[in-house]
């Protein structure tokens, strides 16, 4: 990120949008996929069951604070599923020195943990995946003519295939899951 912000490169792929970057990231009009949150419970909690998301009524979810736009993604599912879960909020400060929540699920004071779709621990299962942040190719801001060719480039993706974010999501769903 440091190199592309010094002018070190044109093009930078994978980036989430948000309005904070806009500062620092100039965004197409087009976004190239959409990555994949999770729901994971521990393997040994057959409470849980990922053909029968009612299985998820009443339990609590683990979520980090910051990760704002996956939490809100997270109520809309269970919103469009008619669950009620419980979201409970962890600080960074609360993150194992790698990152992660993982021993609150691992020590029962979650149910579920919400995580991204390339995580994939063998302590736990997946029993839910929804569609997360869309994610796009930017360029600098004030490059509008690198701008300018990747909305062409873009748009004639898009033209020619209409589902080509949605294959994108797919794809990653389905050779990471």
């Amino acid at each position: 990120v440091g190199e592309f912000l010094d002018g070190g490169y044109d093009l930078m792929g994978g980036t989430y949008y948000s309005p904070g970057f806009e500062e620092l990231f100039a965004y197409p009009d087009y976004n190239i996929g959409s990555s994949k949150s999770v729901l994971m419970a521990r393997l040994d909690d057959d409470s849980v069951n990922s053909y029968d998301l009612r299985s998820l009524n009443g339990k609590t979810s683990g979520v980090y604070e910051r990760a704002s736009e996956n939490v809100r993604r997270l109520q809309e599912y269970l919103s469009m599923n008619s669950l009620d879960c419980e979201i409970r909020s962890y600080s960074f400060e609360q993150l194992t020195p790698d990152g992660k929540l993982y021993p609150y699920l691992e020590n029962g004071e979650v149910d579920l943990l919400l995580g991204n779709g390339f995580e994939d621990p063998p302590e736990f299962r997946i029993v839910a995946a929804f569609e997360s942040q869309p994610y796009y190719i930017v360029t600098n801001v004030g490059n509008q003519e690198v701008l300018d060719g990747l909305n062409m480039a873009l748009e004639r993706i898009a033209d020619s295939n209409p589902n080509f974010g949605a294959e994108q999501y797919a794809a990653n769903f389905y050779s990471e899951g």
